[in-house]
């Protein structure tokens, strides 16, 4: 039987396909002229650069730790100065050559070094620009490209900047402290080159963008490769530049980046974690877009519960390509929400942690949250719930990221999942956590939840929940024992229930990786026929897609869709490419529920149904998850529709969006009829239309989809699956009530292991039956009592559960609730 369950892409570097949905098969062509060939980039394994990250391989190296120690040596002793220092005053023009990585020949444990000839362009605010003589022309290095990258340093940041006024350097000086200053002279030197790390299209498509070398640090005496300067490494090319497409990127994220780990040098004392989350924290106070957060969508990531030893919130493998990248969105998330909670400041000036920190990561952000009156468990606790969904209706604020980059977290695949599908009863379920990690357990589309919650010492245990139709979560704390959420009653139910659990306490002093914690969990529920689908229309990657398109002229695209069951739009995930570059200027886009009407076989986007504005400062590379108004954006089963993204507000804005590879061959599972339109629009109203047809050169395709996902929600027919009778614990048990102390009502669990005589009765401070509860035969089961109290006085009540099993074993339990009026 098919899954109906949230199915949302995570997009790395290259996506991996979707399974394809309903198809229908479009005979005509499109009314428009076509795109040029040459307007398309290629998007294949080989051709789109990945990032390699350097500066923490080479602060874990062997000469990197013996470089900062012996800088730390040196300034402790006041040595520097005796030192001879090297030329330390130049003018726009000069040229000295400077000693740079060839990590294409190098190692990080056996390096390699060039010595590559620079000129000195711009100079100012103790700021100098170095470019490789060789990279100084205006189709490289232009004279712009270099007005840009220092006006960006040290006079202006974007406008989500701490301080847009103020360029990263006084930024990063500001908040997070003072360089090391090896060479007195108080002058940043940021050298750009060509660096050597073997980027060679198709064969290579791996390059480092930039990196803070510790060799530096050292006297030129104690190592001939060493500049002894403050010095920042940028890769001109692809980092910059990129010939093959023409891109220029100022690369002012990764300097404001690179420019925290220098600073760190000069303290030292941070975990490789927390040293990269400070980097993160930089590009972020500084105005630039976050990281997609794909490592929410994974259970193994999110609740530590991978391979190897560092099962833990502090892992850090820069030995892993690919697998780090979840490494530096954590530390990113993490330390953003830090500065939520705290403050720009006080969460930058962790980077000065002094040396007792060593060895004990929470002890640095203890010492930061104690200031505020926060502790770790509760930072930890109010972490996991802030990024599952920021938009909590009436919820504290502390359950939120305010900074607009970061306004899209989202967690779109809950580690567990009970719906329709899944029987609704669990018993006894147990789960392992790792230090710091969390668990997503979520119930969709339930009229109740009864739960029971068991060992969970150290855990904390926490509810969302939203309502169907309702836009935003609700919040309520979790305790062990007895959880009920009522029916809502007039036809209500929820969308979504969460429990999420997070390890808050490790198991000694400090936290240790692969130090674990478990939990166990019954409960029963009510299902209905809710049902969420995504529908998605792609398969691999191929193509890169610019909004607005050739010269401005194409400011839409548009996906057709074709709904299964009648429903509602509940959100959109957008994709685009996760290069930082991918997203560039200012503006606005809207996202749009169109009819599709037919002309002569050929769909084209009709009338507007229902709209959502989208402020490109929201927009971030990577998978977008954009919630929409599901009452509004209603769609009926067997009828068409287009759900557009258009440009309405354009300020240099830039996005690059990906399509697939297409297919022309019926036979081919992945075969899928043109659903994408690139379309123009003038005076409000969409005067032409082209299908996207991949060049000849570039795939193997002909017409090509929009990467991008439409999630429906609403009810649709299910097969009656007949779940087999809940498994039935062994012994009798009486549950705590839940909620205790109650002011209302309150319900009591109990579990009987066979057909019993069962009498539940409650009792007074002195023993007197206040009232009865139950009293006759109960099959086996999990089973729930609702108490309401009428004419109760306030004050402590004992409730009692006498059991008289038909195979003649008996039982008798008694717990404590209070009571207040």
């Amino acid at each position: 039987m098919r899954q109906y369950i949230l199915r949302f892409l995570l997009l790395a570097c290259l996506l991996v396909p979707l399974e394809t949905l309903a198809q229908i098969t479009d005979s005509a062509e499109s009314s428009g002229e076509g795109i040029p060939a040459d307007f398309y980039s290629p998007y294949r394994s080989g051709t789109e650069p990945r990032e390699v990250h350097y500066t923490d391989i080479l602060l874990k190296s062997d000469l990197g730790r013996q470089a900062l120690q012996r800088f730390g040596e040196l300034r402790e002793r006041g040595e520097y100065n005796s030192l001879t220092l090297r030329q330390t005053t130049f003018s726009v023009g000069d040229q000295e050559p400077f000693f740079v990585r060839n990590l294409e020949e190098g190692t990080d444990q056996d390096p390699a070094f060039d010595e590559v000839l620079f000129e000195l362009r711009r100079s100012e605010d103790n700021v100098e620009l170095w470019v490789e003589v060789d990279e100084l022309d205006e189709n490289r290095i232009s004279e712009g490209i270099l007005d840009e990258i220092m006006d960006g340093l040290i006079r202006e940041t974007p406008s989500n900047s701490v301080d847009p006024g103020r360029g990263i350097i006084e930024i990063g000086r500001d908040f997070f402290g003072s360089q090391p200053n090896v060479d007195g002279t108080g002058v940043l030197k940021i050298l750009i080159a060509d660096i050597q790390d073997g980027w060679d299209p198709p064969e290579q498509n791996f390059f480092t963008a930039g990196f803070f070398d510790p060799v530096n640090l050292l006297p030129r005496e104690e190592h001939e490769n060493s500049n002894f300067s403050d010095i920042l490494y940028i890769n001109s090319k692809p980092g910059i530049y990129r010939e093959e497409t023409g891109v220029v990127s100022t690369r002012l994220n990764t300097m404001a980046h690179e420019f925290q780990h220098l600073i760190h040098a000069n303290y030292r004392n941070l975990t490789v974690f927390q040293n990269e989350g400070q980097s993160e924290l930089a590009e972020i106070l500084s105005g630039f877009n976050a990281r997609a957060m794909n490592f929410l969508n994974s259970r193994t990531e999110v609740s530590g519960d991978i391979a190897g030893p560092d099962r833990w919130i502090y892992r850090f493998r820069s030995d892993e390509s690919d697998v780090v990248l979840y490494d530096y969105q954590r530390a990113q998330l993490l330390h953003s929400y830090l500065e939520e909670r705290v403050g720009p400041g006080p969460a930058a000036s962790l980077t000065r942690s002094d040396s007792s920190v060593l060895g004990n990561p929470d002890l640095a952000y203890s010492r930061v949250l104690a200031e505020e009156g926060l502790s770790v468990p509760l930072f930890l606790t109010d972490f996991y719930i802030a990024a599952y969904e920021s938009n909590l209706g009436d919820a504290p604020d502390r359950f939120a990221f305010s900074r607009p980059q970061l306004s899209n977290i989202r967690v779109a695949n809950p580690g567990i999942l009970y719906n329709a599908e899944v029987q609704p009863w669990v018993i006894d379920e147990e789960e392992e956590i790792y230090y710091g990690g969390s668990l997503y357990t979520q119930w969709f589309g339930v009229e109740d939840l009864v739960l029971d919650i068991h060992s969970s010492e150290g855990i904390s245990q926490n509810i969302l929940y939203r309502i169907l139709g309702e836009d935003s979560y609700r919040y309520m704390e979790a305790v062990p024992g007895m959880n009920h959420l009522e029916p809502l009653g007039g036809g209500a139910i929820y969308e979504e229930i969460v429990l999420v659990s997070t390890n808050v306490e490790p198991s000694g002093e400090s936290p240790l990786p692969g130090d674990s914690r478990t939990f166990r969990y019954s409960g029963e529920w009510t299902s209905t026929n809710l049902a969420i689908e995504e529908l998605a229309y792609h398969t691999e990657t191929q193509l890169l897609l610019q909004l607005p398109g050739v010269q401005g002229d194409m400011n839409a695209v548009a996906l057709r869709i074709s709904p299964e069951f009648d429903s509602g739009v509940q959100s959109i995930r957008l994709n685009i490419n996760p290069r930082e570059s991918a997203v560039q200027g200012e503006g606005r886009l809207a996202l749009t529920l169109r009819e599709a009407v037919s002309q002569e076989g050929f769909f084209e986007p009709g009338q507007v149904l229902a709209d959502q504005p989208v402020d490109i400062g929201d927009i971030a590379p990577g998978p977008n998850f954009i919630g929409v108004d599901s009452n509004a954006w209603l769609v009926e089963e067997g009828e068409e529709y287009f759900v557009t993204v258009e440009v309405t507000e354009d300020t240099g804005l830039y996005l690059e969006l990906l399509l697939d590879s297409g297919t022309t061959s019926q036979t081919d599972p992945d075969y899928n009829p043109a659903r994408t339109l690139g379309l123009i629009r003038e005076a409000g109203e969409f005067t032409s239309y082209t299908t996207f047809r991949c060049p000849p050169d570039v795939c193997e395709g002909e017409r090509n989809n929009l990467i991008m996902g439409v999630n429906l929600v609403g009810f649709r027919d299910l097969e009656d699956i007949g779940f087999p009778d809940p498994p039935v614990s062994d012994s009798f048990e009486l549950n705590r009530n839940y909620p205790n102390p109650f002011s209302a009502g309150t319900t009591i669990g109990y579990n009987v292991p066979e057909s019993a005589e069962i009498e539940i009765t409650l009792h007074d401070v002195l023993g007197r039956k206040v009232t009865e509860l139950i009293n006759g035969e109960v099959p086996a089961g999990f089973h729930t009592v609702r108490f309401d109290p009428e004419s109760l006085a306030s004050g402590v009540y004992f409730y009692r559960l006498v059991a008289r099993g038909n195979s003649g074993r008996d039982f008798s339990g008694v717990k404590q609730m209070t009571f207040i009026r």
